[in-house]
């Protein structure tokens, strides 16, 4: 529980772990960022149309270990039907 006065630590996106935060000085800077930001979700997006049978099964994989779902033998039976039948 939390109590008053504590801080929740924020967490970096996904995306971006592992990454050196960039220190920004002006405003070229940004958008040089954000044009690199649109150019990794269209490759994102050109990966997932190419195959998105795959895709899938990577963004699925990773929901089942979010949700704890792996650790159940019934949910990794009918979730490896879904996914790989």
């Amino acid at each position: 529980m939390k109590g008053p006065g504590r801080r929740v630590v924020a967490r970096p996106p996904y995306n971006l772990y592992g990454r050196t935060p960039q220190i920004i000085d002006d405003d070229s800077e940004i958008e040089a960022l954000q044009a690199l930001s649109r150019e990794e979700k269209e490759e994102k997006m050109f990966a997932f149309l190419d195959d998105p049978e795959k895709q899938v099964k990577v963004f699925l994989s990773g929901y089942m270990r979010e949700q704890g779902f792996i650790w159940s033998v019934s949910f990794l039976f009918t979730l490896f039907l879904i996914l790989w039948d």
